[in-house]
């Protein structure tokens, strides 16, 4: 939710940013960006009303972790410096963003096990 908010703060800079980087035209740019921001308040919302199953919020965590760290290497493929996960408010490299990226899923993984462990013993 923190990331959503820090885009939706700068948004008008954050919607440069993403443009140049992916190369996409202004208005298609900030339609997509409004739509990951109004996704990730979903997600973070759902989380946190705990209104959907375990198992739903571990696949949505997932998937999220996925996209974004797709989004972070296409990002430094390109050469960006920032991986625009905090929009333009808070720089943060590509290449720490996918190491993040990847440490939380194997920590997704572990929790995931041991709810599944807990569950069966």
């Amino acid at each position: 939710m923190f990331s959503a908010l820090m885009k939706l703060i700068d948004l008008r800079n954050t919607i440069y940013f993403y443009s140049a980087v992916l190369g996409m035209s202004y208005n298609l740019t900030r339609m997509l960006l409004l739509m990951l921001i109004a996704a990730e308040f979903a997600f973070a919302l759902f989380i946190i009303s705990g209104h959907i199953t375990k198992n739903v919020i571990f696949y949505l965590i997932a998937s999220a972790l996925a996209v974004f760290t797709i989004a972070s290497i296409i990002f430094w493929v390109n050469g960006a410096s920032n991986c625009g996960c905090f929009g333009t408010m808070f720089i943060e490299s590509p290449v720490v963003s996918i190491l993040k990226n990847i440490v939380l899923f194997i920590v997704l993984i572990i929790l995931r096990r041991k709810a599944m462990e807990g569950r069966y013993a």
